[in-house]
């Protein structure tokens, strides 16, 4: 099986695409949420250059940032779930 790697951490195909269900739930809350994760995890953007690019306060921008990645922690390791959606 096919799999990659978050920082040091490796992951199956099935783990990402848990990962990738998480965001695009997020998306359907807050669609500017699962961008600042998209292009912070696909795109290399850094958390500075985003707020540059949306004129926005880096400190606001860092806030929405652990919202989002809060949110998706969540959404699949939540203690609203017998199991955790993804087990690492």
């Amino acid at each position: 099986m096919m799999g990659g790697v978050i920082g040091e951490l490796p992951f199956t195909d099935a783990q990402g695409m848990l990962v990738d269900a998480a965001v695009s739930r997020l998306a359907q809350r807050s669609p500017l949420l699962a961008e600042l994760v998209k292009g912070y995890y696909i795109r290399g953007r850094t958390v500075s250059e985003t707020a540059r690019k949306l004129k926005r306060d880096r400190r606001m921008v860092a806030g929405d940032m652990r919202s989002a990645l809060s949110w998706i922690d969540a959404f699949l390791f939540g203690d609203h779930m017998e199991e955790p959606m993804l087990a690492m």
